[in-house]
């Protein structure tokens, strides 16, 4: 147990009152219609901010989004190009542009020349065939449709 001389039960009597007093108005403050609308008032102007921020935020989202896809293809594209230019300064890329253009080959080596027929990429246009068979359908409408003139001017 502590002795405390009366002026410092004074001292904390007079702390307390002023804690109180301090506790009271912060509670009418508090409790007040006018902090209320202040509170309120704040609230709805980051509100207000946040939702006209949300459409450029989402804008700025969509370009870092392309500007990364941008990004990607151009790595990828470097690639290839990187390897492109590997390959075309190798030796291989030289032999085979010898072999292909310079008819070169090596003396224990035999050239063959093997020739495939794709009629799949063979434009409709350049065979003869389909050219003649069009032109075929061709005439035998062009006459049908003669003969259905004749019949209709003759039999009016």
């Amino acid at each position: 147990m502590t002795i405390c001389t009366t002026s410092q039960v004074v001292q904390l009597h007079d702390l307390r009152c002023r804690t109180d007093v301090q506790t009271e108005m912060l509670k009418e403050i508090l409790q007040s219609k006018s902090f209320t609308v202040i509170v309120l008032v704040i609230i709805g102007f980051f509100l207000i901010s946040t939702i006209k921020l949300g459409p450029p935020i989402m804008i700025v989202r969509k370009e870092l989004k392309n500007l990364d896809q941008k990004i990607n293809e151009a790595e990828k594209t470097s690639l290839e190009l990187k390897e492109l230019s590997d390959y075309l300064k190798s030796n291989d890329y030289l032999e085979r542009q010898a072999r292909l253009k310079l008819n070169y080959k090596k003396p224990d080596e035999r050239v063959v020349y093997v020739y495939r027929k794709n009629t799949e990429t063979t434009p409709f246009h350049q065979t003869g065939l389909e050219v003649g068979r069009a032109q075929e359908i061709f005439e035998n409408k062009f006459v049908t449709n003669l003969k259905q003139w004749w019949k209709y001017l003759i039999n009016r």
